[in-house]
């Protein structure tokens, strides 16, 4: 099997992240297969996921990581492509090898709009299509006029190394650089935030405050997550605009170390987006413990199991975010029982064991 994908460790995306456990994951269900994993822009490889043999990272070097990706295929049958914007080497590998199994994963925006020239021939041209939601599924194949059973959903999974340690206490001291302490009720949102991606949400919450803070007026909204200069002016703008500066912390990137001790100190995880994938964050929120919102009109409903893992609102009525976090804040984050309650339903349907099954399922002997 060769994996071939645009970035698996450089960066630290969903993306990355989905193509790091489907790595690891592949070489568990399959340990006697040979098995190769490239990457465009990555240098080395996260020892925890591939071994350096089986790893080769191109460094931006794109002429030769296409002709060097056409000259392994020869010796797989299977081969997967991690991004649609790989699609000169889905029409290439398929002229040059047309019995292969090809397999293009699908994560979320990138497909959702009708694709042209090469990505359109490209999403014809392989041999199925896998989707990280139902969302996605629907609206890649209607977009681009794709039979819907050549597509199947396969959803993200938690990290196998993510230490979901929810008994441990917070380490206050490792938050306290970014103005947050015991006596404050904190919001979390950990995602990516980009001038062309203003579908996540954030900005709804932030309008939302002002409803809260008299019930609330220890209320913090932390937002985490590397940002564009563009897109922090505009957030920065709507703080100030709602008048709400000290109850936002934005914080930007933030190590995984921390990460851990923002969930442990939230009261709720709130993403109410409306053209999101199914994203890590909220998996990983709800294996800690932590109750999550989100938005009900894109592959987030996927994430929380149709609500049964969590709340689903209309992501453009600020209003009702404002009740379901008013809601929960009040009902609090439940006991170490009822987190632990959480944790298990989370990793039953997509912990690492069950996305093992399911690749199994999907790809047999």
């Amino acid at each position: 099997m060769l994996l071939l994908t645009l970035s698996t460790f450089k960066f630290t995306g969903g993306i990355e992240k989905f193509n790091r456990c489907l790595l690891k994951a592949v070489q568990e269900v399959y340990p006697n297969k040979d098995i190769a994993a490239w990457a465009l822009y990555d240098t080395e490889a996260d020892k925890r996921y591939v071994s350096s043999a089986r790893f080769r990272g191109f460094q931006e070097q794109k002429i030769k990581f296409v002709l060097a990706a056409l000259w392994e295929a020869r010796k797989h049958e299977t081969i997967f492509i991690g991004h649609i914007n790989l699609s000169i080497l889905i029409v290439l590998l398929r002229f040059l090898y047309p019995k292969k199994q090809l397999i293009l994963m699908a994560h979320g925006i990138e497909v959702w709009e009708q694709q042209k020239g090469l990505k359109a021939k490209a999403l014809q041209q392989v041999s199925s299509i896998w989707a990280v939601s139902n969302f996605t599924k629907k609206q890649l194949c209607a977009a681009n006029h794709i039979a819907l059973d050549k597509v199947v959903v396969f959803p993200n999974t938690i990290d196998p190394y993510l230490v979901a340690d929810i008994e441990s206490p917070i380490n206050w001291d490792l938050l306290a650089p970014y103005q947050l302490y015991p006596h404050q009720t904190i919001i979390l949102t950990l995602t990516r935030l980009q001038h062309e991606e203003q579908y996540k949400g954030y900005d709804k919450i932030i309008a939302a405050l002002p409803s809260l803070l008299s019930q609330y007026p220890n209320l913090k909204y932390v937002i985490a997550g590397k940002y564009d200069a563009d897109e922090k002016q505009r957030v920065l703008d709507l703080i100030a605009y709602y008048q709400v500066g000290y109850h936002v912390e934005l914080l930007g990137y933030v190590a995984d170390e921390v990460v851990q001790h923002l969930y442990k100190a939230a009261t709720v995880f709130a993403m109410p987006s409306s053209g999101e994938v199914v994203e890590n964050v909220f998996l990983e929120a709800i294996s800690m413990g932590l109750p999550v919102i989100a938005g009900n009109a894109d592959g987030s409903v996927d994430a929380l199991d149709q609500g049964r893992l969590g709340v689903l609102v209309d992501p453009h009525a600020v209003d009702t975010i404002a009740a379901a976090i008013h809601s929960q804040l009040e009902k609090g984050k439940g006991s170490i029982i009822d987190q632990q309650a959480l944790q298990t339903k989370v990793y039953t349907q997509f912990g690492f064991d069950a996305y093992k099954q399911r690749l199994h399922n999907l790809l047999g002997s």
